[in-house]
């Protein structure tokens, strides 16, 4: 196959969203998540998919929140993966304080912690990838830690 003829994923599903989910981290800190499943008439499918995160100071589209990170979830979800957009502390419907552009210790446990999380759903396949950009790579380079 070339790159010219690669199509991708294609759509397969409908959405479903699931909005403050509030997960606990080792310190009882509860951050607020969102999920966006594949569903079929709007009710999640069993089984397990593929999960791609992306923890966020933007704030989740839960309430006056970032319309792009919201498509960006239905896009995924769409095509075969549980999206899973959270806040991080202090942000949005997140507990916690959030030190403002520098990355504390909170972002490397916080990540561990929600990747934990993920893997013990019974919607994830064991399969976690994450995405993001400015703010949300470094919340990538901290979970690797």
């Amino acid at each position: 196959m070339s790159c010219g003829s690669y199509q991708g994923s294609q759509i397969q599903f409908d959405v479903s969203e699931e909005k403050d989910e509030m997960v606990a981290m080792r310190d009882n800190v509860r951050l607020a998540t969102n999920l966006y499943r594949p569903a079929v008439n709007g009710k999640p499918l069993e089984g397990r998919f593929p999960v791609i995160l992306e923890r966020t100071p933007y704030h989740t589209p839960t309430h006056h929140g970032n319309s792009m990170l919201r498509t960006t979830g239905r896009y995924f979800a769409k095509r075969g993966y549980v999206m899973v957009l959270q806040d991080v502390r202090g942000r949005g419907q997140s507990e916690g304080e959030w030190p403002g552009l520098v990355l504390s210790t909170n972002e490397v446990n916080d990540g561990y912690d929600t990747v934990s999380w993920i893997a013990q759903q019974p919607w994830c396949d064991g399969n976690v990838g994450t995405v993001g950009l400015s703010y949300t790579g470094a919340t990538q380079c901290a979970l690797a830690l």
